[in-house]
């Protein structure tokens, strides 16, 4: 990370309202260096930009208590974002994973498509994503981990976190933690 980049760093948002789930993080604030990396590195596969906010990302998940029984997985990507073949948080999740000998698995996938969520305001995106998730194939009658930890790139108004967690609730899951780099203040 350049040296501009680093003073102009925001600090980190730390916890927010849970929406239902266990707990709710957000690493940082969504502005100034944070959203420029966050926006670079969405387009750019496996960039340098990509790789920056994975170490930055891992320095800070490094200083919260996570249980290691704990399967980390990702609300699951747009058409568009599976069409790039490029999903900036499943990448940030498996690298955090990685380094920290945490378990991996993608459990949820999309029932039906929705609209872009960029100019909806929070009730629209809530409407547009109910019902939108669903386990993954394969998935259904197996045990599902007790504890999971859902992480996503940016949250607005939580409304896809609500929905994944709400999704995975309906399956057996008990305790559901979200962790997303930035929230939109």
């Amino acid at each position: 990370m350049c040296r501009d980049c680093q003073t102009t760093w925001p600090e980190s948002a730390g916890p927010q309202p849970p929406l239902g789930l266990q707990s709710r993080t957000a690493l940082w604030v969504y502005s100034g260096s944070v959203r420029r990396l966050l926006v670079q590195a969405k387009d750019m596969s496996h960039g340098a930009q990509a790789w920056a906010l994975a170490y930055a990302v891992l320095e800070q998940v490094a200083s919260l208590s996570i249980s290691q029984q704990a399967v980390w997985t990702t609300p699951p990507p747009s058409r568009k974002r599976q069409w790039r073949d490029w999903y900036l948080p499943e990448f940030l999740v498996k690298q955090i994973c990685k380094q920290n000998l945490y378990q991996h698995q993608q459990l949820l996938r999309r029932l039906h498509q929705t609209k872009d969520q960029a100019d909806l305001d929070g009730a629209a995106r809530r409407a547009n994503l109910q019902g939108a998730f669903c386990l993954k194939r394969g998935l259904q009658g197996r045990r599902m981990p007790k504890e999971v930890i859902l992480f996503d790139d940016v949250s607005t108004t939580g409304a896809t976190l609500m929905e994944a967690a709400s999704a995975l609730r309906a399956n057996g899951v008990e305790e559901i933690h979200a962790i997303s780099v930035a929230v939109v203040p």
